[in-house]
Formats: C-alpha cells, sequence, structure tokens
C-alpha cells in the first residue's frame, strides 16, 4: 500500500490505533474503564470519524439506561437493608458445606434472573460473607459457585444481564423487534441445571476450590488487630478471675496478655484474677 492509500484510509488507521490504544489500556487497568471508553469516544469526535449523534448514541441505547435504572434499584435495596434480612432468614443454618453451597447458589440464581447481576452480587457479597463467618464457613467455597450461579441465572431472562439488554436494544434498533422476558428462558435454565451440577460435583475437590481462609499476612502489625481495655477503678470486674468476667471463650476473639506495672503476663490462666489499673 502506498503513501497515498495510507492518507486515504486514515480514518480507518485512527480508528485502529484508538481500538488497540483502548483494549490495551483496559487490560493494563491504570485508568479506569469508563474512563478509557470515553477518552476513545472523544478522540474519534474531535477527528470527525465520529459525529456527535453518532458519539451520543451510546449514552441515549436502551440497554445501557436499562443497566442504569437497575442499580438505582440495587442501591435502594441495599439502603434498606432488606436484603441482608432476607439472607440471614433464608440461608438459615446449614448442616453442611455443601447444602450451604445450594443455599448460597440458589437464592441468587434466582434474584440474578430479575436484577442484573452486577448489582446483585455487589449487594449479596457482604451479606453472604457475613452469613459464612457466622456458621464458621470457608468463604472462598461459598462466594465462588455463587457468583457462577449468579451469572448462569442471569442467562434465564432478558434483565438478567447486560448484555442480553444490549442484544434486544440493538436487535430492536436493526430490525424494530425486541427480545422477549422470557424468549431465551427454554435455553438458559438447562445451562443453569447443568452448571450448578459441575459447581456442586466439582467444588468437592481441591484442586478447583481450595479452602483459603482469611489470616492476617505476614507484612501486617498484628497491633492493628489488637485492642488494649484498663479495668478502671472500682470496676466490677475487678477482683474477679478471667473465667468469672466472661474473657474465656469469646467467639472470634481471645485474651492474649496482662499488662501489670510494665509485667506482661501472657498465655494467662482462666483462674488468674484482674486488678485495678
Amino acid at each position: 500500500m502506498n503513501l497515498s492509500s495510507w492518507i486515504e484510509n486514515w480514518q480507518a488507521i485512527l480508528t485502529s490505533l484508538v481500538v488497540a490504544a483502548t483494549l490495551l489500556a483496559l487490560l493494563l487497568g491504570r485508568r479506569a474503564p469508563d474512563m478509557a471508553m470515553l477518552g476513545a469516544v472523544i478522540v474519534l469526535l474531535a477527528t470527525g470519524i465520529l459525529s456527535p449523534a453518532e458519539a451520543l448514541s451510546g449514552m441515549s441505547n436502551e440497554g445501557m439506561l436499562t443497566v442504569a435504572a437497575l442499580f438505582v434499584v440495587a442501591a435502594a435495596v441495599h439502603r434498606t437493608g432488606a436484603l441482608s434480612l432476607v439472607i440471614d432468614r433464608g440461608l438459615g443454618r446449614p448442616s453442611s458445606l455443601h447444602e450451604a453451597q445450594i443455599r448460597t447458589m440458589t437464592i441468587p440464581a434466582v434474584l440474578s434472573g430479575f436484577m442484573n447481576n452486577t448489582p446483585v452480587v455487589a449487594l449479596m457479597v457482604p451479606a453472604v460473607r457475613t452469613w459464612a463467618k457466622k456458621h464458621q464457613l470457608s468463604i472462598s467455597k461459598i462466594l465462588m459457585p455463587m457468583n457462577a450461579a449468579v451469572v448462569l441465572g442471569g442467562l434465564c431472562t432478558l434483565i438478567g444481564t447486560s448484555t442480553n439488554v444490549v442484544v434486544s436494544g440493538l436487535l430492536n434498533t436493526k430490525t424494530g423487534q425486541s427480545l422477549g422476558m422470557f424468549d431465551i428462558t427454554w435455553l438458559g435454565v438447562p445451562l443453569l441445571i447443568v452448571g450448578f451440577a459441575y459447581i456442586l460435583t466439582a467444588s468437592k475437590s481441591q484442586w478447583l476450590l481450595k479452602d483459603r481462609k482469611p489470616a492476617v499476612s505476614a507484612g501486617d502489625d498484628p497491633r492493628e488487630y489488637s485492642l488494649e481495655m484498663v479495668v478502671e477503678s472500682r470496676s466490677p470486674l475487678a477482683g474477679r478471675t478471667i473465667e468469672q468476667a466472661g474473657l474465656r471463650g469469646l467467639h472470634g476473639l481471645f485474651l492474649m496478655e496482662i499488662d501489670r506495672a510494665g509485667h506482661v503476663r501472657a498465655a494467662v490462666e482462666p483462674t488468674e484474677r484482674l486488678e485495678e489499673g
């Protein structure tokens, strides 16, 4: 291709370079995805490759506006705190990890069919983490299957994933027809069942889901996770033993040591008495 041909096709060349630069920015993660995409649109708009109507058409897309509205609904649900209450009561007390996985996969899968999957995950993770810690379950073996269930559940309805909504918008633009709410359910439900069966079977092996427990890393300062308390004068705890004061068998806590006038006593016995000061 000679120089004149390159000049004549400068728009295609510049567009290819902008797309490549955008993909590289998304891959490196040094810029927020929205800023990278917006920057690409601005460059193409400034060079005349895109008209103002074309540049703004994406922001007025029916699919994108629907997804934005779903995030507003999800934020409202989060503020009410209703979801945490529903999760705690709905999941109940599992008798095993396998049962816990079934429960934490079923509810999010159903919710993701009627809400966008991204807000569902954002809302479910904090509540499910608290529930898993409460019942002393491996968080990694709960959250990973739950995330997969949300994705699979979103395939069952039109609004389950933003991809389905965007495709419906593009279809409406091209043909004047849109996908119905349950037009893809016949395909999504079988995929959901197969996915559930695979996850529940394969999750029993350590190679797929390892038992990762949160812990303080070696670089962390233990003092950031410690709390110092002083027995004040005339405190009802003064004179009581460690066991009488209820400082033994604390859930998630442990009495490490007692400091008396600069003398530290570690591995305190239950019969050790508390003193003022």
